[in-house]
């Protein structure tokens, strides 16, 4: 029991000192290089008089810039599922993204509503849930802002 609270002590000592980093990204619509919308559902919802996919799978790929470089050594992958709710006239988005960088993955999982007929989502900040190669075993947030028709990426994590 003696060697256990000095552990207990030392591990928390050492998660309160991980070092935070982040990567600060770019990118506008004439970045998107693929962008695929697939009805999930043939049968139409109505909502306003307009008739609406009740559900939609996008994939969309983006060539993402550096910030601080001014390289464009990032791809950024995103699949949402989106299905509509009707009694709030919104959509519900569950989106995975994963950025493709030099030294490996980050991948970020969350979910925004996304008001009907509108085309940009909404800014969000979504959970790090993990990523490969040097970013193996990191944890964080992914924030996304569209601001004067640049999206503008933050990605800040922590190594466990």
């Amino acid at each position: 029991m003696k060697l256990f609270y000095p552990l207990l002590i030392a591990a928390a000592v050492a998660s309160c000192n991980q070092a935070q980093h982040e990567i600060h990204l770019i990118y506008t619509n004439h970045d998107i290089s693929k962008q695929l919308d697939s009805m999930n559902s043939k049968t139409p919802v109505t909502v306003h008089g307009i008739a609406l996919s009740a559900g939609i799978i996008e994939q969309a790929s983006a060539n993402c810039t550096d910030s601080a470089t001014g390289s464009k050594n990032c791809i950024q992958d995103v699949l949402s599922s989106m299905y509509i709710a009707t009694a709030h006239k919104l959509y519900n988005c569950i989106t995975t993204t994963v950025f493709h960088l030099l030294g490996g993955d980050i991948t970020a999982v969350g979910m925004f509503k996304l008001p009907l007929c509108d085309i940009i989502p909404p800014n969000h900040d979504f959970l790090i849930v993990g990523g490969s190669g040097v970013y193996a075993n990191i944890y964080g947030t992914y924030r996304r802002h569209y601001i004067n028709t640049i999206y503008h990426i933050e990605l800040n994590y922590y190594t466990r």
